[in-house]
């Protein structure tokens, strides 16, 4: 019994500093999800719809929807249609009229419009109807429409005439003309195309329709199990090969004659491509997503050699790469525009209604019901009773409990049925497993901005188009519709119908955790954020490092656009500002509603003004580290600095209780 009691006598203690501490970041500079308590300063755990640029955690800017790169309603010209079922999207400058345009395959055809001009179609060969995914290339002034595996590849030289068939080779007897594949590039006057699982074939020069039918130099460890992904230009005389297990490099091309200067290398055989839209050129180095271990990077090095950078560029962000539905991730794609990278990828559990084909009753005894559907595009049907069966092309669905999915493979369904019944059934155009969110990487702080989520991120392909003098950021979404990346300060969503929906852009930031590097169990009393808002709806909760320990401390806070912070008594504003009086200091918000009648003045209005606001809350939570979560719902919230003040405990020696 003595020993014991000595033991516990020299048993280290945690005594409570009586002496408040104050702790936080005055800037914040990029996102680290590995574990929060061992973060410097400017590090935050999450980041959703944020940016860092300028030290400050800013919302991104919004989504916009055009009326000009959609198709609208001739009667409601406010209304923003869908294409229905995009195959794929690419940006052609036609070399007759030298005008820019948007090139969009969707629902079997093709249309094309730009800025100044609505949709229109474009011309595909008498009778063929596009069905699956598509890939187009913009080679020598000519538009190449890429189907898959023996769908032929199609041409186009002149937008007024559309597509034509690739026509036979005329210059050698020996050509052939270009493979049938989905993925290519141009690269060094030459049409290069990957096909047959580790083929690699190159048109002739300046002649990107036909090229020689000797292509054993370009195998690509040919025997392998694996198959070619995709490829990439990495720099004047090289092509980045990715295939399902490994990389490889083509270098050496240049001249007429590429069997005497071409070099096939392994770069790595650890890990393979995971997409073929996910290459992105990023400075020097060109990234990609790699199957399981995240955004990887292939590099030179000093003796011009390439070689895979070891680390992912990822690390920072491997819980949320943890996260990507690797079955459906051949469907991510990057881009490079602005200083920020960006790889949209599908996370586990994403489902998506993107129409409701048939709402209506459906009378068994009127005979088969026939619904138009669109070819390759994924569809819910949910029977009213269980003697009704669906048919599309030659398959056969009978009702079972619960609805079915199927892909369309004929441009009609059938529903049929016992005579006498009345019974209502839906059929559905769902999208699942889609791109639905954003890797964000900022090459000016060169650190991970986090990553954007929400309604509007519905991603199928990138494209970069031309709108009000300058090059912009755009993406084809899976429920048909083109819309602008990064503009404006709303999300534009708008529903099958054509009506608009404009969502707030919603951001959520989860600090780093606050004393993580002191031992001992730490007493937050207050937490302290300096923001710049404007109509917003601010959430705070304070979280430790236990499984779901968080404490909200203010949920849905408002600003009032009438109310004066300083001085307390001043009375409140007219909402009208019928007294000229908007810019007066002092104000707890400055946001304008659109469609209130606010009248201008001679001093007039700023309708983006924030007011900077000192957001101050006592808390208590225990725990080895604290992390704020700091969420916005409406409006904007810029977060500039935030700190946390509590006692850190402190190690002592002396008796247990």
């Amino acid at each position: 019994m003595g020993m014991i009691s000595l033991a516990r006598q020299l048993q280290p203690t945690w005594v409570e500093d009586p002496k408040e501490h104050m702790v936080g970041d005055g800037r914040f500079i990029g996102v680290d999800m590995r574990d929060p308590g061992t973060l410097g300063p400017g590090y935050v755990s999450e980041a959703i719809n944020l940016r860092f640029s300028e030290g400050v955690a800013e919302p991104r800017k919004g989504i916009m929807a055009l009326a000009w790169t959609n198709k609208t309603s001739p009667s409601d010209l406010s209304l923003i249609l869908p294409y229905g079922y995009v195959h794929g999207s690419a940006v052609f400058s036609d070399p007759v009229t030298h005008h820019e345009w948007i090139i969009t395959a969707a629902n079997g055809a093709v249309w094309k419009c730009r800025e100044g001009n609505g949709s229109s179609p474009v011309a595909l060969p008498a009778g063929l109807v596009l069905s699956g995914r598509v890939h187009f290339i913009d080679a020598f002034n000519q538009l190449f429409l890429q189907r898959g595996a023996g769908l032929p590849t199609l041409v186009m030289s002149n937008i007024d005439v559309g597509f034509t068939a690739v026509p036979d080779p005329t210059l050698d007897t020996g050509n052939i003309k270009v493979p049938d594949s989905d993925t290519g590039i141009w690269f060094g006057n030459r049409l290069w195309v990957p096909y047959d699982q580790d083929h690699l074939w190159a048109s002739d020069l300046l002649e990107p329709t036909q090229g020689p039918g000797d292509i054993q130099q370009f195998y690509i460890h040919r025997g392998e199990v694996d198959a070619i992904v995709g490829i990439y230009r990495f720099n004047d005389t090289s092509i980045v090969v990715g295939k399902g297990r490994g990389y490889h490099v083509v270098s050496g091309l240049y001249g007429a004659n590429l069997s005497t200067t071409a070099i096939l290398d392994t770069i790595t055989d650890e890990y393979g491509l995971a997409a073929s839209g996910s290459f992105a050129q990023v400075g020097r180095d060109v990234w990609s997503l790699a199957h399981r271990r995240g955004i990887v990077s292939i590099a030179q090095t000093e003796t011009n050699k390439l070689h895979a950078v070891d680390v992912p560029v990822s690390l920072k962000l491997q819980p949320l790469i943890e996260r990507i539905n690797w079955a459906a991730a051949w469907q991510a794609v990057s881009t490079f525009h602005g200083n920020r990278f960006y790889c949209a990828v599908p996370t586990s559990g994403t489902f998506r209604v993107i129409a409701d084909v048939t709402p209506a009753e459906f009378i068994y005894g009127a005979g088969t019901t026939t619904v138009p559907v669109l070819q390759g595009q994924r569809y819910r049907w949910t029977p009213g009773a269980a003697e009704i069966s669906l048919t599309n092309g030659a398959s056969v669905f009978m009702a079972t409990v619960g609805p079915i999915e199927f892909f369309a493979v004929a441009p009609t369904v059938s529903v049929a049925g016992s005579v006498g019944w009345k019974r209502k059934f839906t059929l559905e155009s769902v999208a699942r497993d889609w791109n639905n969110t954003v890797l964000v990487y900022d090459s000016r702080t060169q650190e991970w901005a986090g990553w954007d989520y929400g309604d509007a991120i519905a991603i199928r392909e990138w494209v970069k188009f031309s709108y009000q003098g300058s090059v912009r950021l755009g993406f084809v979404s899976v429920d048909g519709f083109i819309k602008l990346y990064e503009e404006g300060a709303y999300d534009d969503v708008p529903n099958v119908l054509g009506v608009m929906v404009r969502q707030p852009v919603q951001t959520t930031l989860l600090s780093r955790g606050y004393w993580g590097e002191l031992p001992g169990v730490k007493r937050l009393t207050q937490v302290e954020a300096h923001l710049q808002t404007w109509g917003p709806s601010i959430s705070l909760a304070a979280q430790t490092d236990g499984v779901n320990e968080m404490v909200v401390i203010e949920d849905a806070l408002g600003r009032s656009r009438t109310d004066y912070m300083t001085p307390f008594n001043k009375p409140p504003w007219d909402p009208t500002n019928v007294n000229d009086d908007f810019h007066t200091a002092g104000r707890e918000d400055y946001s304008v509603v659109p469609g209130t009648g606010v009248f201008c003045g001679v001093n007039g209005i700023t309708p983006d003004r924030h007011q900077d606001w000192r957001l101050k809350r006592r808390a208590r939570v225990r725990g080895r580290y604290v992390q704020i979560r700091l969420e916005n719902n409406l409006g904007r919230a810029v977060l500039r600095s935030l700190a946390v003040r509590g006692f850190p405990a402190t190690q002592r020696k002396g008796v247990v209780g």
